[in-house]
């Protein structure tokens, strides 16, 4: 596996909002100001938490990701092409 040293665009986490107990209301506000912030093409994942009962939505848009990120990301994907190379018996 080669190592990908561009930075690169993917969707990510960018929001979670416990929702439990808002109104219809509360929701629609909070659904345009997400609009506003991050467009209308990211994406919403509604879950709970391991057992509460508490209500979550998550919101994912598409993000090029940060020096730090793509940084760490670089040396994971080094570390997979190590372990790659000794499976494979490659020094």
């Amino acid at each position: 596996m080669a190592v990908n040293r561009e930075r690169v665009t993917r969707l990510m986490s960018v929001a979670d909002y416990d929702v439990t107990g808002d109104t219809l209301g509360d929701l629609f506000e909070k659904i345009k100001s997400l609009i506003e912030e991050y467009g209308s093409d990211a994406e919403v994942d509604i879950y709970t938490n391991d057992g509460s009962n508490h209500g979550y939505i998550g919101v994912y848009a598409m993000k090029t990701e940060s020096d730090q990120q793509m940084a760490s990301r670089i040396k994971q994907e080094e570390m997979w092409e190590v372990d790659d190379n000794i499976r494979n018996g490659v020094k």
